[in-house]
């Protein structure tokens, strides 16, 4: 019966693994897009006044 339980305590643990590489490429993601959001703005900002002056 260990036996059994192995393989499958060795398929919970990558599962957990898997979720949580998943979790921090979403949370590196999030954080990318909050601490550049205001010169994203700026950017798009300057380029829609430029694109109206020309």
């Amino acid at each position: 019966m260990a036996a059994e339980e192995t393989p499958l305590a060795g398929l919970v643990g990558q599962i957990n693994l898997t979720q949580s590489c998943q979790l921090a490429a979403a949370l590196i993601t999030i954080y990318d897009h909050v601490t550049t959001f205001d010169q994203e703005v700026n950017i798009t900002l300057i380029r829609s006044r430029h694109a109206i002056c020309v």
